[in-house]
């Protein structure tokens, strides 16, 4: 009864396994398998010393294309991962580019008044 009892304890105390990872980072590997629609990429991110540098794998064409092209210019990027069972690989749900540096402002400073026909002094 009192082993059981701890038991119970300790599954209540253990931390709860999450299913989602968030990494950003550069991606540090890219690859398309012939015959698999996935293509695999592995970002490095310094915060999640488990998950980074391995192989996560994406379903979407359009997501794919756009990881190529941030592996590509080396570009940091920021996934969202759904966590799968042992044995396969994680799979991205969702990836971002991110700029380093200033953001441009489109049109410039005080343009926009005289495209849409104001006055700009």
């Amino acid at each position: 009864m009192k082993t059981t009892l701890f038991s119970l304890a300790g599954l209540l105390l253990m931390p709860a396994v999450a299913n989602a990872a968030h990494l950003a980072g550069p991606i540090i590997g890219f690859e398309v398998k012939s015959g698999d629609n996935k293509c695999y990429l592995a970002i490095e991110d310094p915060t999640d010393r488990y998950y980074s540098g391995g192989y996560h794998h994406v379903e979407d064409k359009g997501i794919c294309s756009i990881a190529k092209t941030a592996f590509m210019t080396g570009t940091k990027v920021v996934v969202e991962t759904e966590i799968l069972k042992m044995g396969e690989t994680n799979k991205i749900k969702s990836i971002e580019m991110i700029r380093t540096g200033s953001v441009p402002y489109w049109p410039e400073g005080g343009k926009y008044d005289r495209l849409k026909g104001g006055s700009n002094s």
